[in-house]
């Protein structure tokens, strides 16, 4: 096998990286700005010196610093945010299978040929600085989302969180962002009840072929009240710039998982750091095989929950993977403090102003319903 040919090959039984206390401080994991330069970091230096850490010591880092640049970046303002609410035929059928993208997203979302990249790609509509959320919070029901491939952004938001997402069946999806002046970071939110994925899953890939324009970064966060599952045969591939984001009772990743993949002739010649955030899982996280590097140099950081399983480790001679472990008694919040509060509020007000002015919701109900489709100015 290829992958045998190409990586130093460990096998080991199921090992808990549960590590001991290695977070000595608390900070609220939804500033990840602050959660990287004040407990990350802390956390690698720390564990440097007790010799607790997991990685080299370059390697530890190398990949927190550039994770910490990575989340001091400010998120992107949208120009314009499309609104796509789901109607109520959504919310009656729990045993019925659904099309998410030509049932919902494809009203928003554009797709043209990248002559550079010869390669088809998608973007929300009006350009990949706009902005798509998607209100299914009622609908019920099982969504599949099957060859989204290279959506490019702009972020896009869709809340299911009563119903069930499966991410490939028939084609897989892949989520990035191009790289230009602006050099923005592609986020694309998934909230469902459970979340499935049964084919190939890239993040921060380079659209067709990689050899033209370069990726910048995405972050894909998966949450899911009950699951998060994958099949033997699915495959998430986390190229440089990319992050994973999963929250749920549990994840069962039984595919592999690609850490540090490279994509375009060349791209061995330069580092890659990727990330994958556990922390928000309340139970067993299980990945039965990981891979990290593929000819290169690659530095990849998994940010651990209390139960963080490996099965088979796949690691190329010169990547690092580091783990970060939750402190004694887990990770937790702490209230902002006033000035913080303050300026999110103004950044509210002036982003509701905004919306008010620049996007609408548009009201869609499933095929063959009785009720006709609607659109509304927006409700902020």
């Amino acid at each position: 096998m290829e992958l045998q040919q190409t990586h130093r090959k460990i096998n080991r039984p199921l090992v808990s990286l549960a590590l001991v206390g290695l977070l000595v401080s608390i900070t609220p994991q939804k500033s990840h700005a602050a959660f990287f330069t004040t407990v990350i970091i802390p956390a690698i230096v720390g564990g440097i010196a007790t010799g607790a850490a997991v990685g080299t010591v370059s390697g530890l880092l190398g990949w927190g610093l550039k994770q910490a640049e990575e989340a001091n970046k400010t998120p992107d303002k949208p120009d314009k945010v499309w609104r796509i609410q789901a109607g109520r035929g959504f919310n009656e059928f729990p045993n019925k299978e659904y099309d998410l993208y030509k049932s919902l997203l494809s009203s928003k979302i554009d797709g043209g040929w990248d002559w550079g990249n010869a390669a088809r790609h998608y973007w929300v509509k009006g350009g990949q600085w706009n902005k798509l959320e998607v209100d299914m919070k009622d609908a019920v029901g099982t969504y599949k989302l099957s060859g989204l491939r290279n959506y490019t952004g702009g972020d896009l938001d869709v809340n299911m969180q009563k119903a069930t997402l499966r991410l490939g069946q028939f084609n897989g999806n892949s989520f990035t962002s191009f790289k230009d002046s602006a050099d923005r970071t592609t986020r694309v939110d998934f909230n469902a009840k459970n979340i499935s994925i049964d084919n190939f899953l890239e993040i921060n890939n380079r659209v067709g072929s990689g050899a033209g324009r370069k990726a910048s970064s995405t972050v894909l966060t998966l949450q899911a009240s009950e699951g998060i599952t994958s099949g033997k045969n699915a495959e998430i591939s986390l190229y440089d710039g990319a992050t994973l984001n999963l929250a749920s009772n549990s994840v069962k990743l039984m595919g592999n998982v690609w850490m540090g993949r490279l994509q375009y002739v060349g791209a061995y010649l330069a580092p890659s750091y990727s990330t994958i955030n556990t922390s928000k899982v309340t139970g067993e996280v299980n990945f039965n095989h990981l891979t990290v590097g593929d000819r290169n140099a690659a530095q990849a950081g998994i940010i651990a929950s209390k139960k963080t399983y490996i099965g088979t480790l796949d690691l190329w001679q010169s990547a690092g993977l580091n783990i970060i472990a939750p402190p004694e008694g887990g990770y937790k919040d702490k209230p902002n403090n006033t000035n913080s509060q303050s300026g999110a509020k103004n950044d509210k007000n002036e982003s509701a102003k905004n919306d008010k002015q620049d996007s609408n919701t548009q009201v869609i109900n499933p095929p063959n319903s009785g009720q006709k489709t609607e659109i509304q100015p927006t409700q902020v």
